[in-house]
């Protein structure tokens, strides 16, 4: 702590003073989200500390100025490293919406010596835009791609647009038409067992590494699965149990198109229940109450009816003649879900490459087209045109 001082001229008798303080300019913290839901646990990163466990940050509402009081949740650093991060419990219900402020103090002392702005929004719209690509084995064949490449590609998509944050839409479960026993199964890309024939495991891990790296390089990942016949409870429980703990991971998707897949079904999948996308979404946020579940097909017939939760829809339409033809087709789904969830696009399908191949930057083309209705809007390039895309 320091002061500036004002003295008389021949005097060392001050006439006014007024306090400051000079701190390590290189000590931050910031929120993962720009905002949340009381739902959701606030999880503050720091860096440049100075290791001392006893350290604290607290939230507060952004004009209490009342320093020593009033902190509606708070967390010791509980590390001696100089960079981290420390989850704080959800808010719920006991605050209302609006700006708040994550502040960091020394161990017994009340002046903060960083601040990192955040809102609280009762909705189920999140304002964070994610913006990325979809990646699965098909899509890319022959060669998979490396850990970094992944990255790449991600950023390079979410660097287009303002705010965004990157993001992989990861198949970990694939539809297999024949698992060696005549049957169709849900492939796993880890080892493992269960007593639904419809499932069928890895012997290897083929992309724990690649969650490992997605957690160090800040990539956001949710991961999908193609059901077939396989219980979803039972899928959710395998993959969560086994990838949930890499902090990369913000949701689990449900691929409708694959869920109970079959002639019966006309080959597009079956139509999930208001009952079934409760029970999964509650399954989904027992793991992590800041998870989300999305569930993704074309057709809004194929979604649940009148249940909404905290569901994120997906649309992945194709086969459109023209951008404008495009969003006209996406604008219904915007129209009944936008209001009170978030909303997805997957899209760059070879099928709409004859049109979206002659604009010079067709990523931004239709991504601005996309936001322009809805400006919250994910967007994910898929995976069989990306090098295209790239190039």
């Amino acid at each position: 702590d320091y002061e500036a001082r004002l003295f008389r001229e021949n005097s060392w008798s001050s006439i006014a003073t007024y306090p400051f303080k000079i701190i390590n300019s290189t000590t931050t913290i910031s929120t993962s989200q720009t905002s949340y839901t009381p739902q959701e646990r606030v999880v503050v990163n720091f860096s440049g500390v100075e290791g001392n466990p006893n350290d604290r940050i607290h939230i507060f509402w952004a004009e209490n100025e009342s320093i020593s009081e009033n902190s509606v949740r708070w967390s010791n650093l509980e590390t001696n490293a100089n960079s981290g991060s420390v989850t704080l419990p959800a808010l719920w219900d006991e605050i209302p919406e609006g700006d708040y402020e994550a502040r960091l103090f020394r161990e017994n002392s009340w002046s903060s010596i960083a601040t990192y702005p955040f809102k609280i929004i009762n909705s189920n719209v999140s304002l964070q835009k994610y913006t990325g690509i979809r990646v699965s084995e098909p899509g890319f064949e022959p060669s998979f791609p490396t850990k970094d490449m992944i990255e790449n590609y991600a950023r390079s998509h979410a660097s287009i647009f303002e705010d965004s944050t990157p993001a992989v839409i990861f198949t970990i479960g694939h539809y297999w038409s024949d698992g060696g026993n005549g049957q169709p199964v849900c492939h796993l890309s880890f080892p493992g067992q269960s007593d639904d024939t419809s499932i069928s495991f890895q012997n290897t891990d083929k992309y724990d590494d690649y969650l490992s790296y997605f957690d160090q390089v800040g990539i956001k990942v949710f991961l999908q699965i193609e059901a077939g016949n396989a219980d979803v409870n039972t899928l959710i429980n395998l993959i969560l149990s086994h990838y949930g703990h890499h902090s990369s991971v913000v949701g689990f998707g449900v691929d409708v198109e694959w869920y109970e897949y079959g002639e019966e079904n006309d080959n597009i999948g079956e139509a999930v229940t208001d009952t079934k996308a409760q029970e999964w979404e509650n399954l989904v946020k027992s793991y992590n109450s800041q998870y989300k579940l999305f569930l993704k097909h074309w057709l809004i017939e194929k979604m649940p009816q009148n249940y909404r939760g905290n569901i994120i829809f997906v649309n992945d339409g194709q086969q459109h003649q023209s951008l404008s033809d495009m969003i006209s087709f996406f604008r219904p789904w915007i129209d009944l879900y936008s209001s009170t969830n978030d909303v997805y696009f997957q899209y760059g399908y070879e099928s709409d490459q004859s049109w979206w191949s002659n604009y010079e930057n067709p990523a931004l083309e239709i991504g601005n087209a996309i936001r322009s209705i809805n400006d919250n809007a994910g967007l994910f390039w898929v995976d069989f045109t990306i090098d295209e895309l790239s190039n």
